[in-house]
């Protein structure tokens, strides 16, 4: 059999992702002879000189790679890969340029279509938005968009034993949560000075009280921390920060409601089929994005949060539809879709 050779790329500063990191091994444990080839440097510099010079090194390693893998805009333009035979693949992880460019489509009155992503033989669109994000904004002559299949961090927080470990793991730090519903609270970026003095004043007491005993809330927002410090050792039950405990990604595995700013997190979770809400936080286009279309699910402020997660965590429609628009239900392996892809 022919070795496989294959090129993780990264340059706009996502390092190898969670998304590349599950690709990786599952084409590590499931192809007999394969080569990784990795480059991860930033080239967004505001210093043109050092630009340049990795524009110019990456372009020089490029052209000794056969498949290329990435999660963003790292791949140059279609001219630079003229004539050269594999694969080249885009996961296209709802990141927040693409509600960026979905908001600012949806202003504009003349409409150019993007060719960000011409040097890209197949996009893989993990939720039907990003699908449609690119259908309408992008121009994908000669590029096969992939429908079907969540990204690969979405399918490996569906796993049970995945979740059974993560349970396991935190339960170590946290005994007391085993047969509590868990409502996670992440956020994302620079807070928003009004939205600090915001957080700064959040009850937090308050809160765990409306949810009752049944609930653990962790966060990973040192405001909500501060809080908690102040309140009665009796509390130690209701609530915990987790960044210092295991990545917050997760949590995602095991949380019954998510709160966030988050996009990535939001469209992971959303392949659960549990409740997300989004969290004005730090001023992103997803935030800006689910004020318009979702405002059920926005939320200016954690006190608006009240009342609305009830006793089982149950969906609301509003729910369901922004599910719709972010998860496959019926979700094949995108690793698997993957191997298939560069393996002949």
């Amino acid at each position: 059999m022919t070795s496989v050779d294959i090129t993780f790329l990264s340059s706009r500063k996502r390092g190898i992702s969670p998304d590349l990191r599950l690709v990786k091994r599952y084409l590590h444990e499931n192809v007999d002879q394969i080569n990784f080839r990795y480059f991860v440097n930033s080239e967004l510099s505001p210093n043109y000189m050092v630009k340049r010079g990795i524009k110019q090194q990456k372009e020089s390693f490029l052209q000794s790679s056969s498949h290329i893998i990435c999660v963003d805009a790292s791949l140059p333009g279609v001219r630079a890969l003229e004539g050269r035979e594999g694969k080249r693949v885009l996961l296209a992880i709802p990141f927040d340029y693409q509600f960026k460019n979905f908001c600012l489509w949806e202003e504009k009155s003349e409409k150019t279509l993007l060719k960000t992503f011409q040097g890209f033989t197949h996009i893989l669109a993990p939720t039907p938005f990003t699908a449609q994000v690119m259908k309408n904004i992008y121009q994908l002559d000669g590029i096969q968009l992939m429908e079907g299949a969540n990204a690969p961090y979405a399918w490996y927080i569906n796993q049970p034993e995945i979740q059974s470990e993560a349970k396991k793991q935190i339960v170590r730090y946290y005994n007391g949560i085993e047969n509590k519903k868990i409502l996670s609270i992440l956020t994302a970026g620079e807070i928003d000075k009004e939205k600090q003095e915001s957080l700064c004043e959040f009850d937090l007491k308050k809160f765990l009280d409306s949810l009752g005993r049944d609930w653990f809330v962790f966060t990973n927002s040192k405001y909500i921390l501060e809080q908690a410090s102040a309140l009665q050792s009796s509390y130690s039950d209701s609530v915990g920060f987790v960044d210092h405990v295991l990545p917050d990604r997760e949590l995602l595995c095991i949380s019954d409601v998510l709160v966030t700013n988050n996009s990535t997190y939001a469209g992971y979770f959303a392949s659960r089929m549990k409740p997300v809400f989004c969290l004005e936080y730090s001023g992103k286009y997803f935030e800006k994005y689910m004020e318009i279309q979702y405002p059920a699910l926005h939320l200016n402020s954690l006190e608006e949060l009240l009342g609305k997660v009830d006793g089982q965590g149950e969906l609301s429609r509003t729910h369901q539809e922004f599910q719709d628009q972010f998860s496959y239900k019926q979700s094949n392996n995108p690793s698997e879709v993957i191997r298939e892809l560069v393996v002949l």
